[in-house]
């Protein structure tokens, strides 16, 4: 896309036509001139449901927002899921790694576990 805007900055301040900017930017004039089509309604509701979806589970992949959409009555291929939370940037978030214990230890050992090597464990009589 920054290629494009380039193109369209030079041509727009009358630098060189648009022939001559594409060529020396290595755009295709006819890249330069495609419009992509507007979303479907049904598209943009869609999207926005992936998005929703991501943010409520953020540990779900795209199988498992896939599978809450067919739940939910969408038809979606995984592909589709893929992009749309591609261009979003959502990606799964890693699990919270664990705290190492702090401080000093009280002493404490389970039962049946030595406190000190050496020590007997049975009972004297």
């Amino acid at each position: 896309m920054q290629k494009k805007q380039t193109v369209a900055h030079v041509v727009s301040h009358g630098l060189c036509s648009v022939r001559r900017a594409c060529r020396y930017l290595g755009v295709h004039r006819s890249t330069y001139r495609y419009r992509a089509k507007p979303l479907a309604p049904k598209q943009i509701q869609l999207h926005q449901r992936i998005v929703a979806l991501s943010w409520q589970h953020p540990r779900y992949v795209y199988r498992r927002i896939r599978a809450l959409l067919a739940q939910e009555g969408w038809s979606v291929s995984r592909k589709q899921v893929q992009r749309v939370r591609r261009k979003e940037g959502l990606k799964v978030r890693p699990k919270p790694q664990r705290m190492p214990r702090q401080g000093v230890s009280t002493g404490f050992t389970h039962p049946g576990t030595r406190a000190q090597p050496g020590v007997d464990l049975g009972f004297h009589f």
